[in-house]
């Protein structure tokens, strides 16, 4: 079989080429033909200069952070060997699974295939596919939700949602959001595209922030203030001689110099819509809006391209511009090449393809659910990149006592165990909300029309008779009677004894949904819209202390039975002795001030010890004995936006939003 062939590597170490001075840009806005704004005196430059100095830094970022080797000493190890561990403070070992990885970028860089995803980076030799290292959030990696990747000399820029990681000669620098200093001036957040200036400088594009300059010491970032039309970049074309081109979520901008910036929104040839993508060569550009179309562009006028018989370029989700000049473009179920204004049509699997990227006469494709292959490089090629989990986010988390939990995700029902690393999904109904295990383990679930419940035959139908329509239920609860609780978005709240279904009327706040249930022979417990609620007997107290402001995200119960509730910023304890709810300091004394945490509280939870573990945005912590601890994805949780915990006897469930799920011996968070 024929090999793909190695693109040369470049022997050049990267070396940025600091600039001296960029000054502000003023926009022009363009609905037709390209217009240029009249060139300031001398002294307005000088004034330009000034005000774009106001918005660097003084210093280098001092975010970099050196944590471990390069990912590609690890194929020395064999076959599918991880990158070699970085002598950095991570100690936890978790089980993580994540989603199936959802191919966003690639990158020929010498004899590796870098493959970004939404589960991290996956580095192939391209000789042999099935030598391959992967990376995932930790020290060496902001987040597991890679967006970009370039590489420039010797070195390799991967973007992420937290910052961008750097891999040069053996050593990985990370730029992360997390440590940039307060008054940084880089956006680091939401990285979109990585791009090298003509002039040596490094350029960011964010969703959000802009774009960020790196420019030696002398870094600074261009915004709506340097007369960018919109601050969500998307991506930048950058030519020696030609306007720099963003792609922004308002249209495109053209920096025609130092003082120059001009617009095109809707005009020209373009449609309104947001510019997802914009690449090019000496001769013209090419740009994808989304769900509008491919168009060519001249720098004054845009025209829109006509795929071949039976795609529409509507539905491109990538573009790619060769060194022979072929433009390939990528969409659901096909892949077709343009040269010399002929389209063929590339005879490819029926996939969603997600990435096209040009490289020599070929390219490489990348699909939705993980495939790799290589087009037109002279033999075959293809990667897989592995299973995962149906979807990103993992909810409703309830441990089995026996090592594994049960849990939702996508829909569905799923179990995992932690002691053999095995994973089940359920035939149980879809559209699954919540899960919930009985004192006697029988497993329970709910979707919007239905309550399900798993014995020896599969799932059975429980039938509730209830009065709603469309009650859409949202939680369910076991006591320990056995009593089941169902909550709905209605208000209503529903028990089932086994035989008869029995309705509570809906609190007197009025009809919001009953979010979470959690039911108990003594009183029974909901988070009812944004409060936390207690009822008895079919009757339910709201608490007329509780600021309607503050939103209640969570509510858990200690081994002694004491009841707390989560908002976004703080922790409160019921007093059952005087009904109402009191604020926890970090210290786990009384306190009303807000809690810092790394980002706004999502779930809390208490591990048999008593320990509060607090989930959040980015990352967990750990409230115990007077003392908060705090873990993000750089100390190897797996994750970064906490959706769910639970804990058994030796081990923290943690349900993320966007990278799945981790096990994390409670031994290990001390």
């Amino acid at each position: 079989m024929a090999r793909v062939r190695p693109r040369p590597a470049v022997g050049l170490a990267m070396k940025l080429i600091f600039m001296s001075s960029t000054p502000k840009v003023r926009r022009v806005r363009s609905r037709g033909a390209l217009s240029r704004a009249p060139r300031p005196s001398a002294a307005g430059r000088r004034n330009g200069s000034a005000i774009a100095a106001k918005h660097r830094t003084g210093s280098a970022l001092a975010a970099i952070v050196i944590v471990g080797a390069l990912a590609a000493n690890a194929f020395g190890a064999g076959a599918n060997a991880a990158p070699a561990a970085a002598p950095a403070t991570a100690t936890l070992k978790p089980w993580l699974v994540g989603p199936v990885p959802q191919v966003r970028a690639i990158c020929h860089a010498g004899d590796s295939l870098w493959v970004g995803t939404n589960a991290g980076v996956f580095i192939s030799d391209i000789r042999d596919p099935s030598r391959r290292a992967r990376v995932v959030a930790g020290p060496q990696l902001p987040s597991n939700s890679v967006r970009a990747i370039a590489s420039r000399g010797d070195s390799v820029w991967v973007a992420t949602d937290a910052g961008v990681s750097i891999f040069s000669h053996g050593r990985v620098h990370v730029l992360s959001a997390r440590e940039a200093k307060p008054r940084s001036v880089v956006p680091l957040r939401k990285v979109q595209n990585v791009a090298f200036g003509n002039r040596g400088e490094v350029l960011l594009a964010t969703r959000g922030g802009g774009v960020g300059v790196l420019a030696g010491t002398r870094n600074f970032a261009i915004t709506k203030r340097d007369s960018l039309i919109d601050v969500n970049i998307y991506d930048i074309l950058e030519r020696p001689g030609r306007p720099r081109l963003y792609a922004c979520g308002a249209g495109v901008c053209a920096q025609i110099d130092d003082t120059t910036m001009v617009s095109f929104q809707a005009g020209a040839g373009f449609p309104r819509g947001e510019a997802r993508q914009v690449v090019g060569d000496e001769r013209s550009a090419f740009v994808r809006i989304a769900r509008r179309g491919v168009f060519r562009f001249d720098g004054k006028h845009a025209t829109m391209l006509e795929g071949p018989k039976g795609v529409s370029f509507v539905d491109a989700n990538s573009i790619a511009l060769g060194a022979d000049h072929a433009l390939w473009v990528a969409g659901p179920g096909w892949i077709c090449v343009g040269r010399a204004n002929k389209w063929q049509s590339v005879q490819v699997p029926a996939l969603d393809w997600r990435v096209i990227v040009a490289d020599g006469g070929g390219a490489f494709a990348g699909s939705s659910d993980g495939v790799v292959i290589a087009l037109g490089r002279g033999g075959d090629f293809k990667l897989t990149l592995g299973e995962g989990l149906p979807a990103p986010a993992v909810a409703s988390i309830k441990p089995d006592g026996h090592g594994g939990m049960w849990f939702v995700n996508g829909g569905r029902v799923m179990n995992a165990n932690a002691v053999a690393q095995t994973l089940t999904v359920e035939k149980s109904p879809l559209d699954a909300e919540a899960v919930e295990i009985s004192p006697g383990e029988e497993v329970l679930a709910v979707s919007r029309w239905t309550v399900s419940r798993k014995d020896a035959t599969g799932w059975t139908d429980l039938k509730p008779d209830m009065a709603e329509a469309d009650a859409a239920f949202a939680s369910v609860a076991v006591d320990d009677k056995n009593m089941v609780w169902v909550g709905a978005r209605s208000g209503a709240l529903y028990r089932y004894d086994g035989e008869i279904w029995l309705r509570y009327e809906q609190p007197r706040n009025g009809a919001d949904a009953v979010r979470d249930a959690r039911a108990y022979s003594a009183s029974d417990w909901a988070i009812v819209g944004a409060f936390p609620m207690r009822g008895h007997d079919g009757c339910w107290t709201r608490f007329t202390d509780w600021d309607s402001t503050r939103a209640v995200v969570d509510v858990a119960e200690d081994a002694a039975g004491n009841w707390f509730a989560a908002t976004r910023d703080r922790v409160y304890r019921y007093d059952g002795e005087r009904g109402t709810w009191l604020a926890l300091g970090p210290s786990g004394s009384g306190g009303k001030a807000p809690w810092d945490t790394p980002g706004p509280i999502t779930a809390i939870t208490f591990d048999p010890a008593g320990r509060l573990f607090v989930g959040t945005e980015d990352g967990l912590g750990c409230l115990s004995k007077g003392r908060l601890t705090w873990w993000s994805a750089k100390d190897g949780i797996g994750g970064e936006r906490v959706n769910d915990l639970a804990a058994d006897r030796t081990t923290l469930w943690v349900g993320y939003g966007e990278d799945g799920f981790a096990a994390l011996p409670l031994a290990d968070l001390r």
